[in-house]
């Protein structure tokens, strides 16, 4: 054997090496313990993540089914469940300048699609869209907020920015909501929920300050509009919230003698009614406001 034929065998003796320690070394590793630091690490709250199956695909591919997520926030503990996520390289943007990657989860009844570029030298982003998702499903919104949700929600949002560092990013999106409730927790109204047929609003992010605009609500309890911002702090547990929303009481309130007292005792009669959610993300505050 010649010395270039022996060094090209070296090498690629060598290339076959690392190839083989990479694929193993990307089988054995505990995908969803990962997924469950990674999300801790986003949402400063203690996280835990595991799947009942995981299997990869050689050369960047996990695929995992029944999925449990814990989360332990200042409110008390979230269980929520993954049907199934899957997990790869997007390798049409390999060259991007950013590690891309793309997820597809089926939960709460609903499937989310996103696609994330983790910045080397480029620019880093975030796409995601989702339809079909219950609300009542999501334990962890009901944890935060303190309160039973229910309805279908959908919407998406494009970003740019290193998704590590919420306070650097911009982009817009949109979100919806049909055909659901929200937990009153004023009993002396005599009304337990308070229902809605559609809830929407567009988004736009700014250096890591989200904008909601064009905020509306419909439904036979309240109807009118929101509008405000959410600061993003680097842990987004303690991002800030700033939300006006000015309801106007429909039939269903109007019908009620002890809710429409309530309402009258804060505004007059004929006039919106006007709430303030502040707080932060971890540990938001509802109150009513007068006039």
């Amino acid at each position: 054997m010649t010395p270039l034929k022996k060094t090209l065998f070296r090498i690629g003796l060598g290339i076959y090496g690392l190839l083989l320690f990479l694929l193993l070394t990307l089988y054995r590793l505990p995908a969803d313990k990962m997924l469950g630091k990674a999300l801790a690490l986003w949402t400063q709250a203690q996280t835990l993540v595991s799947a009942e199956t995981v299997s990869f695909s050689p050369p960047f591919s996990y695929a995992m089914e029944t999925l449990t997520c814990e989360a332990h926030w200042p409110q008390g503990v979230s269980k929520d469940r993954i049907d199934s996520l899957k997990f790869s390289t997007e390798w049409s943007r390999i060259f991007s300048g950013s590690l891309p990657l793309k997820t597809s989860a089926i939960f709460a009844r609903g499937h989310v699609e996103t696609r994330l570029g983790v910045p080397f030298v480029g620019r880093g982003y975030l796409d995601t869209w989702g339809s079909g998702i219950h609300l009542e499903d999501l334990s962890f919104v009901e944890v935060l907020l303190d309160r039973r949700v229910s309805g279908r929600c959908e919407g998406e949002m494009r970003l740019t920015g290193d998704v590590r560092f919420p306070t650097g990013l911009n982009g817009r999106g949109s979100l919806r909501a049909f055909d659901g409730f929200l937990e009153s927790k004023i009993p002396i109204t005599g009304l337990s929920t308070i229902a809605f047929q559609s809830i929407s609003a567009l988004l736009v992010i700014q250096e890591g300050v989200l904008y909601l605009s064009d905020g509306e609500i419909a439904g036979p309890a309240v109807s009118g509009t929101f509008s405000g911002e959410v600061k993003f702090d680097d842990r987004m547990s303690r991002s800030l919230l700033n939300i006006t929303a000015h309801f106007t009481p429909g039939p269903l309130l109007n019908e009620n003698e002890s809710a429409r007292k309530l309402v009258t005792s804060f505004t007059a009669e004929g006039r919106p009614i006007t709430i303030r959610l502040e707080g932060t993300l971890g540990s938001p505050s509802l109150r009513w406001e007068k006039d």
